[in-house]
């Protein structure tokens, strides 16, 4: 019998078999060393596609495979019988055959949170660029040309609200970075429960319906599964307002994107995507962004340029309104069916005056209508999900009277948006 002493059991006397690791992704910063330092043998072939990747395995005998992306289904595990291990390094693992990992006794890790910063930096990233219309800008710059006007126009951040779908360490530094741009937060998680919300510093919301009532800005930070997929889908986005701002960090398996090209061209909502279902199998590949249009029903396409009407200032005082294309125009000719040829300037700027000293005045009640909007729908879930029939009725008690009295066609339009007749204020 041999008895090791604590001094004979040195790690470095004791010999080691070399294990051999295939990186198939790009891993940054010293990824790459550090795992060599361990004494590990490092293939690393980051331009690796998902299709030659049980060639490699079978070429390489790897026992332990790195990925990020790169698609690991039961061909590739059974190419290397030595294979022992899968390593997701990221969040989830949605690029892995499970089910086929397990039959063949094959672990498989993720790095939950490695990443969240980073993540969480570029869905701002993603937000900002939304609401100034960075990439509309470059496209316009680059084609020569200067409309500084219109891109001045921007609704901004800070007293907006913002709503988390997915409250994991992605999700909780994204909700901690909108406190710096003066945000409310709202978040959904299925594990999420009233108590961890408070605690997290942000607003509880019963289901995703009604995050997407309330909120003026939405990220996605989904784990993905089977109950997460297509989880955006068209009753969400219609539940949406008009012209909010949608991003997606997560996975294009989570977003029916034929679904969220129609809000974008029918509801005017900018999304700002990292991720699609469908993606080239390469880091550096060419990408068909008419994956998106195809999905939509027959004679529709996306217009990724912004929907607003173009408005030109006369010298005159006044403003002409260019529609998109004629049809438009016929389309929308009964919005403009009231206006007359000639208005009195003076009791035009009477009128004008007497709206805004009325609005002015009703600010106070609108306020507090708001509020209790919000306040209503954050504690009860109500929406057209609402559990147990449960009622809400404190919101409609203030209702602009003096508003309605100013400006009818306005203010109609107005009340349908805030009290929808199915949504949540009964």
């Amino acid at each position: 019998m041999t008895v090791f002493s604590r001094t004979s059991l040195n790690p470095n006397s004791i010999p080691r078999t070399t294990v051999k690791v295939l990186i198939a992704d790009t891993i940054g910063g010293n990824g790459v060393q550090a795992i060599q330092d361990l004494g590990c043998e490092v293939v690393y072939e980051p331009e690796l596609a998902s299709k030659d990747l049980a060639k490699r395995l079978a070429e390489t005998q790897a026992e332990v495979l790195v990925v990020r992306e790169t698609i690991v289904n039961e061909a590739a595990m059974e190419a290397s019988p030595k294979l022992a291990l899968v390593v997701q390094a990221g969040a989830g693992v949605d690029e892995i055959d499970l089910g086929a990992a397990s039959r063949r006794g094959v672990f498989v890790a993720n790095c939950p949170g490695r990443n969240a910063n980073a993540v969480a930096e570029l869905a701002w990233a993603h937000i900002l660029a939304c609401d100034r219309r960075l990439p509309d800008q470059v496209i316009e710059m680059r084609a020569g040309q200067w409309k500084r006007k219109e891109f001045l126009q921007a609704a901004g951040l800070h007293g907006r609200t913002l709503g988390v779908i997915g409250l994991g360490q992605v999700g909780m530094e994204i909700a901690r970075r909108a406190k710096a741009f003066g945000m409310s937060v709202v978040a959904w998680s299925r594990q999420l429960t009233e108590e961890k919300a408070d605690a997290a510093g942000v607003h509880f919301c019963a289901n995703i319906v009604n995050l997407a009532k309330l909120a003026d800005v939405v990220s996605v930070s989904l784990a993905v599964h089977e109950e997460t997929d297509l989880l955006i889908g068209e009753k969400f986005l219609n539940a949406l307002k008009p012209n909010s701002i949608f991003v997606n960090t997560s996975s294009g398996r989570v977003v029916d994107e034929a679904a969220l090209a129609a809000a974008v061209r029918g509801r005017g909502i900018r999304a700002g995507l990292d991720v699609f279902a469908h993606e080239p199998d390469k880091d550096d590949a060419q990408f068909d962004e008419q994956r998106l249009e195809d999905d939509l029903p027959e004679g529709e396409s996306v217009d990724l340029e912004d929907s607003a009407n173009e408005v030109e200032d006369t010298e005159d005082g006044g403003a002409i309104i260019r529609m998109e294309n004629e049809e438009d125009h016929a389309e929308h000719l009964a919005h403009f069916a009231n206006i007359v040829d000639e208005v009195d300037q003076g009791e035009l700027e009477d009128a004008v005056t007497d709206l805004l000293d009325k609005i002015d005045k009703d600010k106070e009640a609108r306020e507090k209508r708001d509020k209790q909007y919000e306040e209503g729908l954050r504690r009860t879930g109500l929406g057209d999900d609402a559990p147990g029939g449960a009622q809400f009725t404190g919101a409609n008690k203030v209702v602009h009277p003096m508003l309605v009295e100013a400006c009818v066609d306005f203010s109609a339009r107005f009340m349908k948006e805030v009290f929808p007749p199915n949504g949540p204020v009964r």
